[in-house]
């Protein structure tokens, strides 16, 4: 069985319908003649796969080339992309292909998933990546590692850093292989789409876990951005008011992105 690696979310608990796990511009794209939408009832406890498929596109490099080379003929191409959403244990996951992930709704996907499972899905003691801010200093950090590293020897400030997103070598309680996780979960192992169901289960569990608290990721705790988007619209509400107001109970710095924050400019 070959390596693969597949991306996982989940969907809020209010989630009931598969549909509602897209965005409005993806839901817009039911009527086009090239999406496909497949109901599967015996894929966990029932499933619907939306592929969506792009029109046709010169490619925006051949006019370069044609600038010094005759190409002939008429060249063009088109992106896909896949959506399976699927039900287990009562709650709706979502495994993304291709730029599938940019078609879901992020107010209806658990923020932390990826990254609760992560913490306590790893070996703290056999980490390659690690995504962080500081807010002393309002910047950006990703350490990554050739090798495997303790999650203490990244340096990580406990009154100061946020930390996004961990990645590395699973423990052996975990099915996979390697895992990674901020937003969506990133799994590697030896499986097949079959086996998204059981490995959603096995996710689920961890996510509910406080293991991490019995190990070094337990510093994560003392400071965590808030990585619920409905949330984050609440306090986002909440700070514009007290500005209105002439508060002072808040205090602002400046924001932090991340490269995957942007999609295009």
């Amino acid at each position: 069985m070959a390596r693969k690696t597949y991306t996982l979310s989940l969907g809020k608990p209010d989630v009931v319908d598969f549909d509602q796990i897209l965005s409005e511009s993806a839901r817009g794209k039911f009527a086009e003649p090239s999406t496909q939408i497949i109901n599967a009832a015996d894929f966990g406890d029932g499933a619907r796969l939306y592929i969506f498929v792009g029109a046709f596109n010169t490619p925006a490099w051949l006019k370069d080339i044609r600038n010094e080379f005759d190409v002939p003929g008429r060249i063009q191409n088109r992106s896909s992309s896949a959506v399976l959403v699927f039900r287990k244990l009562e709650r709706v996951f979502v495994a993304t292909f291709a730029h599938g992930w940019m078609y879901l709704d992020e107010s209806n996907v658990e923020g932390d998933f990826g990254l609760r499972v992560a913490l306590n899905a790893l070996d703290d003691k056999k980490l390659n990546r690690l995504d962080r801010a500081n807010l002393g200093d309002a910047l950006r950090a990703i350490s990554l590692s050739p090798f495997q590293r303790d999650f203490s020897s990244f340096g990580v400030d406990d009154a100061l850093d946020l930390v996004r997103k961990v990645g590395g070598a699973a423990r052996d309680a975990s099915s996979a292989d390697a895992i990674s996780g901020a937003r969506a979960l990133k799994i590697s192992g030896d499986f097949l789409i079959s086996n998204l169901p059981d490995l959603a289960e096995e996710a689920l569990e961890f996510y509910n876990s406080n293991h991490y608290q019995q190990t070094s990721f337990k510093i994560i705790d003392v400071v965590s951005p808030v990585a619920d988007s409905r949330m984050v619209a609440i306090l986002d509400a909440a700070a514009a008011e007290n500005i209105r107001q002439g508060g002072e109970s808040f205090e602002l710095g400046l924001p932090i992105g991340y490269e995957d924050d942007g999609v295009s400019y």
